[in-house]
């Protein structure tokens, strides 16, 4: 019998059966974080320097935060995922007002 390979979607499903799963540690917490507001940036049409900024100091969290290169590799995956997704509806408070907390928090030491 043979299976088809998993989609990426599975991986966190196959992440709790091998025992790995990284799902309520700080890493996930931070790539969910991050991945939400990432996408309320793109929804919000922010600069693209700006948005490319928050990528890298979010991935750099992400890779002080992981044990090792798969942890980095697979938060990567998912912040492009959850980010996608996020991108898809407005902020809460409004484009407006997101978008001047996001331009503050990118002008702060990170």
């Amino acid at each position: 019998m043979t299976f088809a390979s998993p989609s990426l979607l599975a991986l966190p499903f196959l992440l709790l059966a091998s025992g790995t799963a990284m799902a309520e540690d700080s890493l996930m917490d931070a790539v969910r974080d991050s991945a939400r507001i990432l996408g309320a940036a793109q929804y919000c049409d922010a600069p693209e320097d700006m948005t490319d900024e928050y990528i890298a100091r979010a991935e750099g969290g992400f890779a002080r935060l992981a044990k090792d290169d798969f942890e980095k590799h697979m938060a990567r995956i998912e912040f492009k995922n959850l980010s996608a997704a996020a991108s898809a509806k407005a902020p809460s408070d409004g484009c407006d007002a997101f978008l001047s907390r996001f331009e503050t928090m990118l002008k702060s030491p990170s």
